[in-house]
Parts: structure tokens; C-alpha cells; sequence
């Protein structure tokens, strides 16, 4: 039995509480709010309260919404006695640090997944099982403002390192219109070593929208990530949601077989690398 602990925000304890609650091999020792609790969003389930000391303390695997909650050299300690994290959000933790932690956690050999959320869509893991070989991938995105534009940037680079499996060697990025909230056009293109490309456009637009396509193989795919569609080369592909796993399975099947995750600190620091080479590229402060 592994016992669990929740750092976080109500709304997002919420999620992870409902989420966890039907696995029969973990238990939920009991969770560490952030925030004023609001009477509309009461808890459905009765989980003790601790401080995140105290909590760490009792669990065997924590789930971390933002590293600030946490001292950092409690997560170090943590890390050292084997106490597995998983990040809900990206971490904030500084060059050094992150090298620290890289060395900790293979010394320890501690389990510290960070949260990929594109990888473990079901389309996605569809696309990967039917795919092989090189890879062209190509989003659109619509956006309002372009303040989204980097977070969705690292999760997009987090998704191509774990499906292509190979190092970036080229970063072209093209920016038109002003920089801020206010953008006409950004594109992201990233050579991989085995010849495949993720190419990333962001159109200003008044609506939301993300379109991908795949190109590997013989095989194209195009999905639509708001719908949930997905058409391939014969017209619509049905796929069942439920036989695909999901990031929380991941981390605790990482942990049972004492293997590393596919997205952990390292993942993040090749991210982080990215972003940088990104912003000197454009000479700007912000994407």
C-alpha cells in the first residue's frame, strides 16, 4: 500500500483527490490546502488536514501543484529519504538547483515525474502506437493574447522529446507584430536529429482553437484537440479512451518498477534550454 499526500490549491486537491480515490493499491494519507476555502466548492471527500512537514513526513509519494509551497531543501531532504514527487505544474527551480536535483534523485533513486500534458492524451498515444520512424508534426493554434505562448511552447517541446526520443539540433522561431499581450504571428520550428520537425504557428485569433497534424511513415493523423477529433488517412479514427494510460498510472508504475518517468528534471532542463535559445534567437524579454 503506498500512502499519498496533496499540496496544493482546493479546486486542484479537488481533481487530484477525485482522481485517486478508486485506485485500491494507494491511500490518501491526507492533504495540505492552499488558499481560503470557498463554501460553493466544499470538499465531497473527507481528507485530514496537515501541514506539508508533517504530511511529507507520513506519505510515501506526494503530488506537488507549485514547487514555491515547498521549501527547497525540504525537497531535497525528501528526494534523499525516497519520498516521490509528482510536479502537477512546472517547477521553478533554478539552473543549479535542477542539476542538484538530477544528481539526487539518480543517487536515490527517487521517482520525480513532472506533468506532460500532451503526451498522455489518448489521440496522442494513438498516433504514437500506429506511427514509426520520423516525425513532421504541425500545430495551429489560435490565441487571444500571446501570454500563453511559452507555457504551451515547453509543453509542446516536453510532448516531442518523449515521442520522438531525440535531441533538438535546430531552433528557428519567427515573431511578427508586437511582442506583450498584443501579436500577429508566431512560429516555432525545432529539427530533431533523426530529421523530424515540430513546427508550432500561433495565429492571433478571437477564438481558442489547436489543430495538429502528423506526418510519420505512411500514416498522417489530424486532430483537433478542442472537439477531440482525430481523422486519419481512411476518414474518422474511433478510439477508446479507456485503454490508454494515464499520468497518474505512469508515476505509480514508475515508482513499483523503480524506473525513471519519461518527463522528469532532466526533460525539464532540456525545456528550460529551449525556451532560452528561443528568446535570444528573437532578442526579446518574452515570447
Amino acid at each position: 500500500m503506498l500512502n499519498v499526500g496533496l499540496i496544493g490549491k482546493f479546486d486542484t486537491l479537488e481533481k487530484q483527490i477525485e482522481s485517486l480515490v478508486n485506485y485500491t493499491d494507494i491511500r490518501i494519507q491526507g492533504k495540505s490546502s492552499v488558499g481560503i476555502k470557498d463554501q460553493a466548492s466544499d470538499y465531497r471527500f473527507a481528507i485530514p488536514e496537515y501541514n506539508r512537514i508533517e504530511l511529507i513526513e507520513r506519505c510515501d509519494a506526494i503530488f506537488l501543484e507549485d514547487t514555491t509551497l515547498v521549501p527547497y531543501e525540504l525537497i531535497k531532504e525528501s528526494i534523499k529519504r525516497n519520498k516521490h514527487i509528482f510536479l502537477l505544474e512546472f517547477p521553478k527551480f533554478s539552473d543549479e538547483q535542477c542539476q542538484e536535483l538530477i544528481k539526487l534523485v539518480d543517487e536515490a533513486n527517487t521517482i520525480v515525474q513532472i506533468k506532460n500534458p500532451y503526451y498522455y492524451l489518448p489521440q496522442i498515444q494513438y498516433i504514437s502506437a500506429k506511427s514509426e520512424g520520423s516525425f513532421y508534426i504541425d500545430f495551429k493554434i489560435g490565441l487571444k493574447d500571446s501570454t500563453e505562448i511559452e507555457k504551451i511552447v515547453s509543453e509542446l517541446v516536453l510532448l516531442s522529446i518523449n515521442l520522438i526520443d531525440k535531441d533538438i539540433i535546430k531552433i528557428k522561431p519567427t515573431a511578427l507584430g508586437k511582442g506583450g499581450e498584443k501579436f500577429l504571428f508566431r512560429n516555432f520550428r525545432f529539427d530533431f536529429s533523426d530529421a523530424s520537425v515540430l513546427n508550432i504557428d500561433f495565429i492571433n485569433s478571437d477564438e481558442d482553437s489547436q489543430i495538429c497534424t502528423f506526418y510519420t511513415g505512411k500514416e498522417f493523423f489530424k486532430v483537433d484537440f478542442c472537439s477531440g477529433l482525430i481523422n486519419g488517412i481512411k476518414g474518422p479514427v474511433k478510439i477508446n479512451n479507456q485503454s490508454y494510460k494515464n499520468e497518474v498510472e505512469a508515476f505509480f508504475a514508475s515508482i513499483k518498477k523503480k524506473q525513471f518517468p519519461l518527463s522528469g528534471i532532466s526533460e525539464y532542463v532540456t525545456i528550460v534550454d529551449t525556451v532560452k535559445s528561443i528568446q535570444n534567437k528573437l532578442n526579446v524579454t518574452s515570447l
